[in-house]
């Protein structure tokens, strides 16, 4: 910048100097002039008045030819001043272009500096979520090794069961026995009684047992319930980390994108492509559906427009980018019929 003004100001410099020169040899020019129509009035003599109008009328086309070469030299220093003008509003204009590239750049630094803190918050989020469910599975194999120890006694308890059931059969053939064997003695009676009450002791027994285990078959079914809550929970947290995988993903693309937005600054001001706003735009426009959590936003890298995943799920190398991008399926098709026909 610094280097163009000191030549403008030098050319200025040359302008006036020039004209000073211009204006100088034009005086001495018409002051050569007279001094050479006086030195011919003076010599001529008064006969000789034809030859006198002559040479003045030489002289005064002379004089003409001189004026309109002073002309065209006015002319050109006026152009060379119009033309220095331009080119002060050029260097004006590119001044101004620079300043407006370096702002952007500037924006697009902290947009990219912006970007890379969400990257991290969410990757701590992830480690923290990757403990809790480290967690979780920890206390699911606890809680299932407890139901296996409760499975266990549960079996243990039915094969009881079975046993005292089997001994009641037993007591009870016996009691048979006794009551047809009742009339012969009143001693085998007593002891029937007896062997009766030992009897009912032991069923009462039973029946505490059989209270207990319906207990625990209950606390069982209530340890089964909040393992099959535990497993939903730790499901759900598993697709919790699956969306966030997803959304590291796109934020991931677009960190990409935005490093290679710079690259493509120039092909789009020469394709004159428009870069749609997230905010302006609700719905895909091949499709019409509208965005949510589930359905999100995609740029088409050819025409800048928004689409859902399924509508721009291609990819094709670009003139402004080695790679392969995402564009949309109508950009896609139009560039492979243009390409079939290269």
């Amino acid at each position: 910048r610094e280097l163009r003004n000191n030549k403008l100001e030098e050319i200025n410099k040359e302008n006036v100097s020039l004209s000073t020169q211009l204006e100088e040899a034009l005086i001495q020019l018409r002051a050569q002039e007279m001094r050479q129509m006086e030195l011919n009035v003076s010599n001529t003599e008064p006969s000789s008045g034809a030859q006198l109008e002559a040479e003045l009328e030489q002289e005064l086309e002379k004089r003409k030819q001189t004026e309109t070469e002073l002309e065209l030299e006015s002319q050109k220093l006026v152009e060379l001043e119009t033309a220095m003008k331009l080119l002060e509003q050029d260097v004006q204009g590119k001044q101004d272009t620079i300043v407006s590239l370096r702002t952007q750049l500037e924006d697009i630094k902290t947009l990219n500096l912006e970007m890379t803190t969400r990257l991290a918050e969410a990757k701590r989020t992830l480690e923290v979520k990757e403990e809790m469910i480290t967690l979780l599975e920890s206390k699911s194999v606890s809680l299932v090794e407890t139901a296996q120890q409760l499975d266990d006694k549960f079996l243990e308890t039915q094969r009881e069961m079975a046993s005292a059931k089997a001994r009641l059969h037993v007591a009870e053939a016996e009691v048979k026995t006794e009551k047809e064997a009742r009339v012969e003695a009143e001693q085998d009676l007593k002891i029937e009684r007896e062997w009766r009450e030992r009897l009912q002791e032991t069923c009462s027994n039973e029946k505490e047992v059989r209270e207990q285990m319906a207990q625990e078959i209950v606390f069982l079914k209530q340890v089964s319930n909040d393992y099959e809550n535990m497993r939903q929970e730790n499901l759900r947290l598993k697709d919790m980390n699956r969306e966030q995988d997803q959304t590291l993903e796109e934020l991931g693309q677009q960190l990409s994108w935005y490093k290679l937005s710079l690259d493509n600054l120039k092909d789009e001001s020469t394709t004159g492509r428009v870069w749609e706003k997230d905010a302006e735009v609700a719905s895909c426009k091949i499709c019409a559906k509208e965005f949510n959590i589930a359905r999100r936003k995609h740029h088409c890298r050819n025409c800048g427009g928004i689409f859902c995943d399924k509508c721009s799920d291609n990819k094709m190398e670009l003139p402004s980018s080695a790679n392969k991008v995402r564009v949309c399926d109508n950009c896609y098709h139009f560039l492979l019929e243009r390409n079939s026909k290269m």
